[in-house]
């Protein structure tokens, strides 16, 4: 995995800067994730995840709709599935939902 842009600087100062604290570096996935989320994510990302899922429609094909549906779904953690169907079916253009 290779960094760029705002995260490489980050990763480098934070490297640099635990090595002068005497911090333990770190060194497990579940800690790398935890701290790239704390740094780059906004706190609020399941709610503006749902903001956006109110306003999805299918404008294209099926296939980009539901890559742009799942896409929303991995920051929106706790939905049920009945309400996943609902929004869903919900965003299909009319002519593809079933009578």
């Amino acid at each position: 995995m290779y960094l760029g842009g705002d995260v490489k600087l980050w990763w480098r100062t934070r490297l640099m800067d635990d090595l002068s604290a005497g911090r333990p570096k770190i060194d497990k996935w579940e800690s790398l994730k935890k701290e790239l989320k704390d740094q780059f994510l906004p706190c609020n990302t399941s709610w503006l995840a749902r903001e956006n899922l109110k306003k999805l429609k299918q404008s294209g094909s099926v296939r980009d709709y539901v890559k742009d549906f799942s896409s929303l779904m991995l920051d929106i953690q706790n939905m049920l599935e009945e309400d996943k169907l609902f929004n869903f079916m919900s965003g299909l253009q009319s002519w593809r939902k079933p009578s």
